[in-house]
């Protein structure tokens, strides 16, 4: 049994995409009236994803899909303070060492400070979907009210950051993303998209669903 027909925008955040957004919507209008006459009942007509809901409220029809706009991400921007982040990636402390200035830290010894330095070991990895990218200060973290910076090469299960300034411990929690470090901020430092943050996220990492 046929419920609904959808189709979906190519490219609904992008001003400079309109006139082709337009041309697809009325090309499906089109079909979707060509394939009704041949149905008794009425479909469900669908085309707006996350990034037309606001820009394109003439085209939401019987429904819209929100997708990543469930995961507190607006893809235009115009509608950010309307929603709010729903997944939180967490990680803890493992150990903490303190470290010698000019010492190095991590594979291929890429990590290193002109200081003495404390630097915590995270239980996380790009084995678990936090991008090798990351490391060498490319991205931060948050731990007790405070960020801090990767430092070294990011391994497969294991990440070093720099905790000299914060007061922490080994069994603290540490986001890795949430309200404090948002998906599009480790997006831009991961020169990705927040779609590809979220999704690689491996199966192996524990999920907790709170209500």
């Amino acid at each position: 049994m046929v419920i609904s027909a959808f189709s979906h925008f190519v490219a609904p955040s992008e001003e400079e995409h309109d006139e082709f957004s337009h041309h697809q919507a009325r090309y499906f209008e089109e079909c979707f009236e060509e394939l009704s006459k041949g149905l008794s009942k009425k479909l469900l007509m669908h085309l707006a994803s996350s990034g037309a809901v606001k820009r394109f409220p003439q085209y939401h029809f019987d429904m819209v899909r929100l997708g990543i706009g469930f995961y507190g991400f607006d893809p235009t921007k115009l509608m950010q303070n309307e929603v709010a982040s729903m997944a939180t990636f967490q990680t803890k402390i493992l150990q903490i060492l303190e470290v010698k200035k000019g010492e190095t830290i991590g594979y291929s010894r890429n990590g290193s400070l002109p200081y003495n330095a404390k630097i915590a070991t995270l239980s996380v990895g790009y084995g678990d979907g936090y991008l090798r990218v990351f490391g060498n200060g490319n991205s931060e973290v948050f731990i007790n009210g405070k960020r801090a910076k990767t430092v070294g090469n990011i391994c497969m299960d294991l990440t070093s950051i720099d905790v000299t300034h914060i007061d922490c411990k080994a069994g603290d929690v540490v986001e890795l993303f949430g309200p404090n470090i948002t998906i599009d901020e480790m997006a831009k430092n991961g020169k990705t998209i927040p779609y590809e943050i979220l999704t690689n996220i491996n199966p192996r990492v524990e999920r907790l669903l709170v209500e």
